[in-house]
């Protein structure tokens, strides 16, 4: 009576289409079920047990306008998960959840092959820390080529076995590492966006983006009339509006004192939800930037 049991659902986006009811159906049932079951059976009972639903957050986008109850069974129950912490990034990156979950993940494996290694920064003792433009900190360049996830960080390090790199790994390793990275995670941002686009329409969209690569900054008129002309099936406006919420694309402004701001969804602050800006001009995130240079 004393244990606590969780049952968790993932990969729910597998074969989910935005113009599938019967896909967007079945995953919103889920969503009650595990409602229900969470308050009226689980809560009244007073039972240790929890249904726990994973879902990314473009699903969540096509979901919640579906019914009248979904926009409440997320405003009610939903508990986003945001690794952005823009404050403590300026201030101490060592402070930072996902710098603890990777210093985390290289402390277990120095332990495991005997290692030493700095106790108050594993990721030191990895990665040398020379990257001038980045204030020394090469944490902070690894993590400008991500979306701010785990899972990022994770698929960065996943060719690490494939090579003979010496401790502490220089540029020119992390450099490897970070193409075997990109090749990867827009595989699955690839997979991502088959949720709402054909495959022919994927394609057109990355020919179109690597057509404009050397216009940037861009502005909204740039991106339509390419979609436009190499004849995208889906609509030129939403498909603008799904590239900024995939973080693949982001809006760059000149603010006071010539300084430039760049707004990327990923990196949107839990209280301060990020719009499109259809009025100033557009940037490609740096992953994008070095996948469509090898198309």
């Amino acid at each position: 009576n004393d244990n606590e049991y969780v049952l968790i659902f993932d990969d729910l986006d597998i074969g989910f289409k935005e113009n599938n009811e019967h896909s967007i159906e079945s995953v919103t049932n889920i969503l009650r079920v595990a409602k229900d079951y969470n308050i009226d059976f689980f809560g009244k009972n007073d039972l240790k047990a929890k249904v726990i639903i994973l879902l990314r957050d473009d699903i969540k986008r096509i979901i919640v306008k579906y019914n009248a109850d979904t926009a409440k069974l997320f405003s009610s129950y939903e508990i986003p998960l945001t690794w952005y912490e823009h404050e403590k990034f300026k201030t101490n990156e060592n402070t930072v959840g996902l710098k603890q979950l990777i210093n985390k993940r290289i402390e277990i494996n120095f332990q495991k092959e005997k290692i030493e290694y700095s106790k108050n920064d594993p990721w030191s003792t990895l990665i040398k820390n020379d990257y001038q433009q980045y204030n020394g900190s090469s944490f902070k360049y690894v993590i400008e080529y991500t979306f701010f996830k785990p899972r990022d960080l994770i698929l960065f390090f996943k060719a690490l076995p494939q090579h003979a790199f010496k401790i502490p790994l220089s540029f020119s390793d992390i450099q490897k590492l970070l193409y075997s990275y990109i090749e990867e995670q827009m595989h699955e941002v690839r997979n991502e966006l088959s949720s709402t686009f054909t495959p022919d329409d994927i394609t057109k969209i990355f020919i179109a983006l690597k057509n404009l690569k050397h216009r940037q900054p861009l502005e909204m008129n740039d991106l339509l009339e390419e979609f436009i002309e190499i004849d995208l099936d889906y609509d030129p406006m939403m498909t603008l509006l799904h590239l900024f919420n995939y973080s693949l694309i982001g809006n760059i402004e000149n603010i006071e004192n010539g300084q430039t701001m760049i707004y990327f969804k990923h990196r949107e602050k839990r209280e301060e939800p990020l719009k499109i800006n259809f009025e100033v001009n557009f940037i490609y995130h740096k992953i994008l930037e070095v996948y469509l240079k090898k198309m």
